[in-house]
C-alpha cells in the first residue's frame, strides 16, 4: 500500500492463514533506524546519536554515544555501529539504515573498504 503496509487481504486469496499470519509478523519486525554523529570543530570531542522507529514512523528508541576524539567520518560509522548493536540485542532482524553521509554510505557499499585499515568499516 502507498504508506509501505503490505495489504494482507489480498493473500488470503492465494495463501493460508497461517501463512498470512506470518508474513504479517515478518512485516512487524522491520525497523527504520536514523543516526548521525558531530564532531566538534575546536577540540574534536564527538558523539554520536539516533532514533529507531517502527514502520509507521513511531519511535520505539532513542539513544546518544560520546566518542571522545574523532573525525566526522569515524563518528557516522560509529553511530551506524552503535545501532546495530542496539537493533540486535533487541532481537530486531530487518532494519533500514538512514545516515546524511554520502561518504559513509559509499564506504559500506564498497567491497574494497573491508581492506582499507579502517577498523571502524570493518567492524560495520
Amino acid at each position: 500500500m502507498p504508506d509501505g503496509v503490505w495489504n494482507l487481504d489480498m493473500f488470503r486469496v492465494w495463501l493460508s492463514e497461517n501463512m498470512v499470519k506470518q508474513i504479517g509478523a515478518a512485516e512487524s519486525t522491520w525497523v527504520h533506524l536514523f543516526t548521525d554523529g558531530a564532531v566538534a570543530r575546536d577540540t574534536g570531542s564527538a558523539s554520536t546519536g539516533g532514533v529507531l522507529c517502527d514502520q509507521l514512523g513511531n519511535q520505539i528508541l532513542g539513544f546518544n554515544h560520546y566518542l571522545e576524539r574523532c573525525t566526522p567520518f569515524e563518528a557516522e560509522l560509529l553511530g551506524i555501529l552503535d545501532s546495530l548493536l542496539i537493533l540486535l540485542s533487541k532481537d530486531f532482524k530487518r532494519a533500514t539504515i538512514q545516515t546524511d553521509n554520502s561518504k559513509v554510505v559509499r564506504a559500506l557499499q564498497d567491497n574494497g573498504m573491508e581492506d582499507s585499515g579502517i577498523n571502524v568499516i570493518r567492524r560495520v
